[in-house]
């Protein structure tokens, strides 16, 4: 049931763990009775571009910026306002020498899983462990 075409896959097991970790029993909500105005303003609510979520997700966002911040070389000076991920990253290849990108790949990766692990599991990354994480993957893969 958790999946479109009802499939069993990891994430359609996940989803029913998380689900069954929950308490029974619902929260009030008047929301059946705004059903008009959340219409109108998911309406108004377009969606960004996938490119323009990954920039925003590993570069631009605020806990984005904290992990970004310690880092130091080019990296860390280098400002891209890229408006896609392809953008960004010509940006960062043509100013970052090879051990740069590998950091900002690990970093990337680091962040990505910290988002994760916020959005399935209401768990927060502080900026410090994901850069001390991502560091220590870095160390191990060189």
């Amino acid at each position: 049931m958790e999946t479109k075409y009802r499939n069993f896959t990891v994430k359609s097991a996940y989803r029913v763990a998380v689900r069954m970790a929950k308490p029974f029993g619902g929260e009030h909500s008047l929301a059946g009775q705004d059903r008009k105005l959340w219409t109108k303003l998911w309406a108004l609510n377009t969606p960004p571009k996938h490119d323009e979520m990954t920039v925003h997700i590993l570069w631009e966002c605020p806990l984005a910026r904290n992990v970004w911040a310690p880092v130091r070389g080019k990296l860390h000076k280098c400002s891209a306002n890229a408006s896609n991920f392809y953008l960004l990253i010509r940006h960062l290849v043509d100013r970052l020498d090879r051990k740069e990108l590998e950091t900002w790949v690990m970093l990337s990766l680091a962040l990505c899983n910290a988002r994760s692990r916020y959005h399935f599991e209401s768990l927060q990354s502080h900026p410090t462990t994901i850069l001390q994480g991502a560091t220590s993957l870095l160390d191990d893969y060189q």
